[in-house]
């Protein structure tokens, strides 16, 4: 399976995964949804969005599920590649990840989050004058 942004859209595609509340129509209580992924042999071309931190592929604040993404191909975008933030049990593993436009995956405050056999690659600069891309960025917290 492909998924594919727009050519040329400096937008680009997003794949998010989040854990969202909010309120019922009908009797006005609070309600909980939660996301789940589970990709396999997918390739997604021309995700994330330029001078953002809008991954192809995100997971925000989600912890609810599982989430699986292996033998996948991620790739070709003018943002971010994988951005995992405030999100749990997340599994990753022989995926290529490449081509994208100043950070190649970066995990921000997670827990059992798993990166394993896979691919970062080509993860240049936003522009010339400032830092050369990160292929990963982890933060640690105690």
């Amino acid at each position: 399976m492909r998924i594919l942004g727009s050519p040329g859209n400096i937008q680009g595609a997003t794949f998010t995964t989040a854990s969202i509340l909010e309120m019922n129509d009908i009797d006005f209580t609070l309600m909980t949804r939660n996301g789940q992924t589970i990709l396999d042999n997918v390739e997604l071309y021309n995700v994330s969005q330029k001078d953002s931190e809008n991954a192809g592929l995100r997971f925000e604040q989600t912890s609810a599920y599982s989430h699986s993404i292996t033998n996948c191909a991620i790739h070709h975008g003018l943002g971010w590649g994988i951005k995992v933030r405030d999100s749990a049990n997340v599994y990753m593993s022989g995926n290529v990840i490449y081509y994208f436009t100043r950070i190649g995956v970066t995990f921000d405050g997670v827990t059992n989050c798993t990166l394993d056999n896979s691919l970062v690659g080509r993860i240049p600069e936003r522009a010339p004058d400032e830092p050369r891309g990160g292929v990963l960025g982890c933060t640690f917290l105690e």
